[in-house]
């Protein structure tokens, strides 16, 4: 849930001509869209106080999956179309813009999910350092992108 923090990290692909070839604009579009998924999470609240966690987590993890998928065949298709430019396609910034918003969606979620069973389990511990390694994990995720997929 902690890459949603990441997206940094995959901007510059929205933003290159061998990918969607997007404008900052659009790229700030997408970007915006993530963060309104991340933050409405009244669903997910409401599923994790009819379900609980585990279901949350999975339905989370699902949405995540869906979302960071989609804009995956997203930039791959953008790819091909630049490598053979008659047959392309190039998904528009309102479809990159959902994608990023159902992913967004799940990070939210698994995040309540996780700090709403912390808080009712440990009442008396500080939650806040936990919702911290959220952002640690975007920084694990840096170093991974960066040693796997760097040029």
């Amino acid at each position: 849930a902690g890459q949603v923090y990441g997206f940094g990290l995959f901007s510059d692909l929205l933003r290159h001509n061998d990918g969607l070839g997007f404008t900052q604009a659009s790229v700030e579009a997408v970007a915006v869209s993530e963060n309104l998924g991340q933050y409405a999470r009244l669903v997910g609240g409401l599923a994790y106080d009819r379900w609980g966690a585990r279901v949350t987590m999975r339905i989370g993890f699902l949405l995540n999956s869906i979302g960071y998928l989609a804009i995956l065949f997203a930039v791959r298709a953008a790819v091909d179309s630049s490598t053979y430019p008659n047959d392309g396609w190039k998904a528009p910034t309102s479809l990159v813009c959902a994608c990023a918003a159902i992913y967004g969606q799940g990070a939210g979620w698994i995040e309540t999910a996780v700090i709403a069973t912390t808080v009712a389990n440990c009442p008396d511990e500080a939650a806040g350092l936990l919702k911290t390694f959220f952002g640690v994990a975007s920084a694990v995720g840096a170093v991974a992108f960066a040693a796997l997929f760097a040029p």
